[in-house]
């Protein structure tokens, strides 16, 4: 999903001027985060808590990226940080719930 998600950054329009430059980086980043969801649901399912945390430390690279691409607008950039910050949270709960008794 990660490769995926870049490559179809680089291969449509880079420029934010240009014609489809936001629906192609927010088609990537949707790509990338069902990707991740899908990885975490399927980990649940099989209840193999490797895949479980590869998943989480995947959306944790994606919240880092995102970080550095939106560094100059604070807000957003604190918004999603506080996301993730709960995100992980929760999904750290869900799975002591689930298996952890």
């Amino acid at each position: 999903a990660t490769l995926a998600s870049l490559l179809l950054q680089r291969a449509l329009p880079a420029e934010p001027g240009l014609e489809g430059y936001y629906i192609v980086r927010i088609s990537a980043n949707l790509i990338y985060l069902g990707t991740v969801a899908a990885l975490l649901f399927r980990a649940i399912a099989i209840r193999e808590k490797p895949v479980f945390m590869a998943a989480v430390m995947a959306f944790l690279l994606w919240t880092l990226i995102r970080y550095f691409d939106l560094f100059s607008n604070y807000l957003i950039t604190a918004l999603i940080f506080a996301l993730s910050a709960v995100a992980l949270v929760l999904l750290n709960k869900l799975w002591e719930k689930k298996y952890e008794n």
